[in-house]
């Protein structure tokens, strides 16, 4: 038996060893941090994870729903926001357990819609020097009615949060801009979105110098996939 088989959930205080009775190990041990209070339920989280997965619920309930709630007085909304900060923070993230374990999991729960790679140590940090409402408020201006942009590993991300009147007009651009590549399947998504907005760009141009003529003409090469050679006629 390997090394990395021996242990049994990557957070504080919690190793156990691999044995042939592996899930009766995990409920109790599930049993038992739940009656710990004052940390982080990180440890529970990923036990209730494994127990969803595995199916150990089957040794003593009827369903997986009806074992949270017997065991613990969860529902089903609750474990879900359990085990989705663990599986954020501790499998997505690589966030160290012991660094978030005096952050209340309600707040963790909070940051798991938003929090990213590039941003986890200033939302952690602010998670963990605000109240509940505080996190709550800069979360909203964070995720607000203007442009956010961040950084991921594939290139820039933004968001933005629209109506529904405004949700239905851009719809309806996407789909317009869509057509116009019909056929084609080499572009990445966000083509869609610089066709629509170079659009508005060029569209805006009330002084067709040089400048805009290149632009033009670097939109349309890309729109169409296609090299264009030009030259100015005569004065």
């Amino acid at each position: 038996m390997s090394e990395c088989e021996t242990s049994l959930i990557l957070v504080p205080g919690v190793e156990l060893p691999v044995t042939e009775d592996r899930a009766t190990q995990v409920l109790q041990y599930a049993s038992r941090i739940f009656q710990i209070t004052g940390r982080s339920k990180l440890a529970l989280a990923a036990c209730l994870h494994e127990i969803k997965e595995e199916e150990y619920w089957k040794n003593v309930a009827e369903s997986f729903k009806s074992y949270v709630y017997t065991e613990f007085g969860y529902t089903e909304s609750t474990v879900s926001a359990l085990i989705s900060v663990y599986t954020t923070m501790v499998e997505n993230l690589a966030v160290d357990p012991e660094s978030i374990k005096d952050i209340p999991w309600a707040k963790l729960a909070m940051l798991v819609p938003s929090i990213t790679v590039e941003n986890k140590d200033e939302l952690l940090s602010v998670a963990r020097d605000s109240t509940q409402n505080e996190l709550k408020k800069y979360l909203k201006d964070l995720n607000g009615l203007h442009v956010t942009e961040s950084k991921t590993s594939t290139g820039n991300k933004f968001t933005f949060t629209v109506n529904d009147d405004q949700a239905e007009v851009i719809k309806q651009a996407i789909d317009k801009a869509t057509t116009m590549y019909e056929g084609r399947t080499d572009l990445p998504p966000g083509m869609i979105y610089e066709t629509i907005f170079a659009e508005f760009l060029l569209a805006d141009c009330e002084d067709p110098t040089e400048e805009h003529l290149v632009k033009s003409i670097a939109y349309l090469e890309k729109l169409h996939n296609v090299t264009i050679s030009y030259e100015k006629n005569g004065e």
